[in-house]
C-alpha cells in the first residue's frame, strides 16, 4: 500500500508543478483578456482560445459583471470583417461592440450564440442591441452543415464540461458571473491546445474536415479565391461553383429549416428585452446575378422577414447593393477600407433606431 501512495504522491508533486508552471507560462504568452470588456472573434488567434467558437463559449461570461450596454455582431465572417468594433464603435460610442462573428456560420450556429448571450445577467442583455448579419449562405441547412449535428459553438458548449445541455439550451454548472473564475482555472489545458498544431489550424480543418468530408468539393477552389488578385471570369467561375458545392443541395435550393430558425432566434431575442437588428449583407452583384442559391434566397426570405418584423423587436436593413464590386477581396469579404464604409452605414440605422425608440 505504502509503494501505491508514494507513486501518488510524486504524481501529485509533478502535476501541480506542472499545473502551476503552465499556468503562470500562460499569461506570458496570452495575456488575460478579462478587463477589455469586449470580444473580436477576428482576434480569437491571439487569445488562449485559438478558435472563434471557443472564444465565445468561454469568452462570454466575462461580460456577466460588467454594466455596459453592448452591440453584439453574430453572423459568419463577413459579419465579423465587415463591421469592425472600432469603427462601429466611433459612432456609438456609449456601446461596447462585441464581435462574435464566425466563420461558416448558419442560422443554427447564431442561435446558439444567441442562447450564450441570453445566459448574462437579465439587465446585460435587455439593454443590448442584436446585429445579425445574413445572406443565402446562412440558410446551408444542419444536416449538410454540420456532419456530427452540433454547431462548433454547440461542441465548445459542453468540451470542458462548464455548460450542460438541458431541453436542447445550454446551462452554466455555475452561476455566469463566477464561470470567468474556472475558466482562468482551465488556463494550462487551454494553453496545451493552443500550442497544439491542431488547434493552431483549427478554422481550416474545421471547413476542410468536418463540413465537407461527406461532399466532394474542390476546396482548392476556395483557397485561390482568397489570394485572387484579380476577379476575372475564371475566378468568379471557381468562387460560384465553391459555393454550390458549400450549400451542398442537389435541387440548389434553399430548405425552409434554417428560416424557420431565424424566426426562434428573433423570438428569443425578443423573450430577453434586447432589441435586433436584421443586416442583410452585401454581395458582389456578379456574385449575386450568378448564384441560383441567391435567387431562391430572395423568394423565400420576404415572407420570413415579414414575419420576424411582426415580432416587436425586430428591425430589418438591406445592405445587399451597398458595395461596389471592387470594395471585396474576393467573393463575400469586404477589403479593409470598404469595411470602413460597412459601418458607417450601419452605425446611423442603430442610432436612428435608437432615437425612434426615445420618442415612443
Amino acid at each position: 500500500m505504502k509503494p501505491i501512495l508514494k507513486q501518488l504522491t510524486i504524481l501529485a508533486v509533478f502535476f501541480a508543478a506542472w499545473y502551476l508552471g503552465a499556468f503562470g507560462l500562460s499569461y506570458i504568452i496570452y495575456p488575460d483578456q478579462a478587463g477589455t470588456a469586449s470580444i473580436d472573434t477576428e482576434e480569437a488567434s491571439k487569445t488562449i482560445f485559438q478558435s472563434p467558437a471557443r472564444y465565445a463559449a468561454l469568452g462570454l461570461p466575462s461580460l456577466a459583471g460588467t454594466h455596459n450596454n453592448n452591440i453584439f455582431l453574430i453572423g459568419s465572417s463577413n459579419v465579423r470583417e465587415g463591421f469592425r468594433p472600432h469603427d462601429l464603435g466611433a459612432i456609438l460610442p456609449e456601446y461596447s461592440v462585441q464581435n462574435l462573428g464566425m466563420g461558416a456560420s448558419n442560422i443554427t450556429q447564431a442561435k446558439d450564440v444567441v442562447e450564450l448571450i441570453g445566459l448574462l445577467p437579465k439587465p446585460v442583455v435587455r439593454d443590448s442591441i442584436f446585429v445579425l448579419g445574413i445572406w443565402y449562405g446562412s440558410f446551408v441547412d444542419d444536416k449538410t452543415h454540420w456532419a456530427d449535428g452540433a454547431s462548433n459553438v454547440a461542441r465548445e458548449e459542453t468540451r470542458y464540461g462548464l455548460y450542460k445541455i438541458s431541453g436542447g439550451q445550454p446551462r452554466p454548472v455555475v452561476e455566469m458571473r463566477y464561470l470567468p473564475y474556472l475558466v482562468t482555472a482551465l488556463r494550462p489545458f487551454l494553453l496545451l491546445q493552443a500550442v497544439n498544431m491542431y488547434e493552431f489550424t483549427e478554422n481550416l480543418k474545421t471547413v476542410a474536415h468536418v463540413f465537407f468530408r461527406e461532399r466532394k468539393i474542390d476546396f482548392s477552389a476556395f483557397r485561390q479565391e482568397e489570394r485572387a488578385p484579380v476577379q476575372d471570369a475564371a475566378f468568379r467561375g471557381k468562387a460560384l461553383k465553391f459555393w454550390s458545392g458549400y450549400m451542398g443541395t442537389k435541387d440548389r435550393l434553399l430548405k425552409e429549416e434554417q428560416f424557420e430558425k431565424l424566426l426562434e432566434l428573433c423570438r428569443r431575442v425578443g423573450e430577453s428585452g434586447a432589441r435586433i437588428i436584421i443586416v442583410d449583407m452585401p454581395l458582389p452583384k456578379w456574385h449575386r446575378d450568378g448564384s441560383p442559391y441567391y435567387a431562391d434566397y430572395e423568394l423565400k426570405k420576404t415572407s420570413y422577414i415579414n414575419e420576424a418584423l411582426k415580432i416587436g423587436c425586430v428591425r430589418y436593413f438591406n445592405m445587399q447593393g451597398a458595395a461596389a464590386d471592387n470594395d471585396f477581396r474576393d467573393s463575400a469579404h469586404p477589403r479593409a477600407s470598404a469595411a470602413k464604409d460597412w459601418s458607417a452605414l450601419l452605425g446611423p440605422r442603430i442610432r436612428s433606431m435608437l432615437d425612434e425608440e426615445r420618442k415612443v
